[in-house]
C-alpha cells in the first residue's frame, strides 16, 4: 500500500534544536546531546554569565522547550535527545536560538506508509542517520499511539514500531534527526487517511425514525431509502475526520442483507452477496478509540463481536441505546414471504415496525433481538467499508490475571465453596498454571464480590480491607483486556471488554451467571434476599448478569430462582 504525502510547515516547539553559541565560560544546561561544535545543548539552554571550562560534553535527555531570544541571557530550550549546533566554547555572545534547518519534501512521498497495524514504514530523500531520528504522529489519536522504536531498513528508510492501531484519519508525520552527514534536519508531511490499510465502526449520534429520508444529517440528493441512511452515516463520519466510505449496517426484506452491506457489496447473502464466490473478509473494525470491536464481515454474519459498538464518530460514549438493524441472526433481513414488515418497509416509512437491537451501547450486538415502531427515534451502526484494510492484530492484548465465565452451573443454593471449586475446576482443565487461585464472583451479606475474589472482605468501598486496589487489567482467555478492580464498580463502571468468553475460549453469551450483586458491585449490608441466603436457599431469588455487557448489567441484568442452575464469572486472584 502507497500512501502520498503532503509537506507542511514548521513543527511545534517540541521540535526545536538549541542552535545559538555560548558565551566564554558560560553554563551548560543540565542534558542535551554532543554539540557539533563543541558547546552543549542543556534542557533550559545556555545563560549567558557563568564559567563553563571550555570542553565539549554530553549529557541526558534535554526536555522541550523553544528557543528564545539570542540576547544576552536568553534561553535556548533544547529538544529532548535533540543537537546542538553550531556553539563555540570559549568566545563570542549568545546567539539567537535557532530551530535546526528545514528540509521541505525530504520524505519520499511515493514510499512511505503504514505496512500493517504498528508498523510504519518511512522513506526519505537523503540518506539519515537513523539512530538520531525522532519521530511523531499527530494527532495522538488513539492515545495509546506512541512511536516505540526505530529501526534502520537501509540509508535512506527506516521501519517505525507503534504501540497501537492507527485510525483512517489524516496524520502529521513530524520528524527531527540529523542526516548521515551529521547535519541536523526537522521536517514533517502528511498521511492521508484515506487508504491507509485501517477502518472504523460507530454508533450515530442522531437519532432518527425508521423513513431514512426523514434524518435531519440524511442526503437531500438521496434517491433511495439505504442511500440516505448511507449519508447520515458518512456525514458523521466525515465530521469526525474519518476518511473512505461509510455505510448503515441495515437490511431490507428481499432486497439486502447487513452482511453484505459490511462487505461493501449490495445483494442477499443466499447469492453470495451478488459474487460468484461468498466473499470472506476479517479485518477488525476499529471504534473512534483505536480498540478492535468484530474481526470482519465474517464475525458480523456469525454474531461474533469482540465488544459493544459503544462510541460515536466523535470518540464520547453513547448511552445505553437501540439501533436500527432490520437484521435476523446471520446479519439477514427477513425472509418470510408474509406478516408484518420488520424493516419500516425498506426503511421508508414510519407506519410498521423495524427489528432493533436494544441497549448496543453497552450490549454486544443480537440479532432479532426486538422490534419497535418506526416512528421511534433510533440510533444506527455505521461502518467503514470498501477497500484494503490490515487484518487482525494483537496490539491490544494483555497479560497478567484472567476472568472468564464458567461453562459449568450450579444451584443458587450451592454455596460460594463450590462455586469457587467449579472455577478451580475449568481453569485446570484450560491449562491455566495458576487454577487454584480461581475464585467465583459471588456477593454475601459480609462480602462484596470483589472482595471475595481479591482475598479481602468487607466493602469495595472500604478497599476490601486492602491497602489499596490492585491497579493490573483482567483479560479475558483471548487476552483482551476487561478492567482492572477500581473499573469494576461504582456508578461509572465500565469494562474494555465484556466477560464473554469462557476459559477455554469459546464464548458464553447468553448465560445468565450468578453475582448477587447490585449493577455497581456493591451489596447491601445484611442483604440475604438477592443472593439465596447467602448462597445456601433453594427458595427466593438472586440476581444475575449477563456476558454481553460492558457496563453495570454485567453483574446485574435482571434476576434468577435460587432452585434453577446458573454458571458463574471466575477472576483469577
Amino acid at each position: 500500500m502507497r500512501l502520498g504525502l503532503s509537506v507542511l510547515g514548521l513543527i511545534g516547539c517540541g521540535f526545536l534544536y538549541a542552535c545559538g553559541s555560548t558565551a566564554s565560560g558560560g553554563n551548560a544546561g543540565a542534558a542535551g546531546a554532543v554539540a557539533s561544535s563543541g558547546a552543549q545543548a542543556g534542557s533550559a539552554g545556555a545563560s549567558v554569565g557563568g564559567n563553563h571550562g571550555g570542553s565539549s560534553q554530553s549529557g541526558g535527555a534535554g526536555s522541550a522547550g523553544m528557543s528564545a531570544s539570542g540576547a544576552p541571557g536568553g534561553e535556548v530550550g533544547g529538544a529532548a535527545g535533540s543537537v546542538g549546533v553550531g556553539g563555540e566554547s570559549g568566545g563570542g555572545e549568545a546567539g539567537a536560538g535557532d530551530a535546526a534547518p528545514l528540509i521541505p519534501n525530504l520524505i519520499d512521498l511515493t514510499q512511505t506508509h503504514f505496512l500493517d497495524y504498528g508498523k510504519l514504514h518511512v522513506a526519505f530523500k537523503q540518506a539519515v542517520d537513523a539512530s538520531s531520528l525522532n519521530l511523531k504522529l499527530l494527532p495522538t489519536s488513539p492515545s495509546a499511539l506512541n512511536v516505540t522504536s526505530v529501526t534502520s531498513v537501509d540509508d535512506t528508510s527506516v521501519d517505525v514500531t507503534l504501540a497501537f492501531y492507527h485510525l483512517p484519519i489524516d496524520y502529521e508525520l513530524d520528524v527531527l534527526g540529523q542526516l548521515a552527514n551529521a547535519t541536523p534536519f526537522q521536517t514533517s508531511a502528511t498521511l492521508p487517511g484515506s487508504n491507509n490499510g485501517s477502518r472504523v465502526a460507530f454508533l450515530t449520534k442522531q437519532l432518527g425514525s425508521g423513513k431514512m429520508s426523514t434524518w435531519s444529517e440524511a442526503s437531500a440528493t438521496a434517491s433511495t431509502a439505504i442511500d440516505a441512511a448511507d449519508s447520515v452515516c458518512q456525514f458523521e463520519a466525515n465530521a469526525a475526520g474519518f476518511k473512505g466510505k461509510f455505510a448503515a449496517l441495515l437490511s431490507a426484506h428481499g432486497s439486502y442483507d447487513a452482511t453484505c452491506r459490511a462487505l461493501g457489496l449490495t445483494g442477499l447473502v443466499a447469492n453470495q452477496c451478488g459474487q460468484a464466490v461468498m466473499p470472506s473478509d476479517t479485518a477488525p473494525w476499529l471504534s473512534p478509540l483505536g480498540f478492535p470491536i468484530v474481526n470482519g464481515a465474517n464475525n458480523i454474519a456469525t454474531d461474533n463481536f469482540e465488544t459493544s459498538f459503544a462510541r460515536f464518530a466523535d470518540g464520547t460514549l453513547g448511552t445505553q441505546v437501540s439501533v436500527w438493524t432490520g437484521s435476523e441472526p446471520g446479519a439477514i433481513a427477513n425472509t418470510s414471504t408474509g406478516g408484518t414488515s420488520v424493516d419500516c418497509d425498506g426503511w421508508s416509512d414510519t407506519a410498521s415496525y423495524g427489528i432493533t437491537d436494544t441497549f448496543s451501547s453497552d450490549y454486544l450486538l443480537e440479532y432479532g433481538r426486538a422490534d419497535s415502531t418506526c416512528d421511534a427515534a433510533q440510533n444506527m451502526i455505521c461502518l467503514q467499508v470498501g477497500g484494503s484494510f490490515f487484518g487482525p492484530s494483537t496490539l491490544h492484548e494483555v497479560s497478567g490475571k484472567r476472568a472468564f465465565v464458567s461453562k459449568g452451573a450450579l444451584a443458587g443454593s450451592a454455596g460460594v465453596g463450590a462455586a469457587d471449586l467449579l472455577c478451580q475446576g475449568e481453569a485446570a482443565s484450560a491449562g491455566y498454571a495458576n487454577a487454584s487461585s480461581f475464585y467465583a464472583y459471588l456477593g454475601t451479606a459480609a462480602n462484596d464480590a470483589l472482595c471475595h475474589v481479591l482475598g479481602g472482605s468487607g466493602r469495595v468501598t472500604d478497599k476490601c480491607g486492602l491497602s489499596a486496589l490492585p491497579t493490573a487489567t483482567w483479560r479475558r482467555a483471548d487476552n483482551y483486556p476487561i478492567a482492572s478492580a477500581a473499573a469494576l464498580f461504582g456508578a461509572g463502571a465500565l469494562l474494555a471488554s465484556p466477560i464473554s468468553m469462557s476459559a477455554d475460549q469459546s464464548e458464553s453469551l447468553d448465560q445468565r451467571p450468578w453475582t448477587g450483586t447490585s449493577s455497581t458491585g456493591v451489596v447491601a449490608t445484611g442483604m440475604t434476599d438477592g443472593n439465596c441466603g447467602d448462597w445456601s436457599l433453594s427458595s427466593g431469588t438472586a440476581e444475575v448478569g449477563t456476558p454481553r455487557c460492558t457496563t453495570g448489567s454485567w453483574q446485574l441484568f435482571s434476576s434468577a430462582d435460587c432452585s434453577s442452575e446458573a454458571p458463574v464469572y471466575c477472576f483469577e486472584r
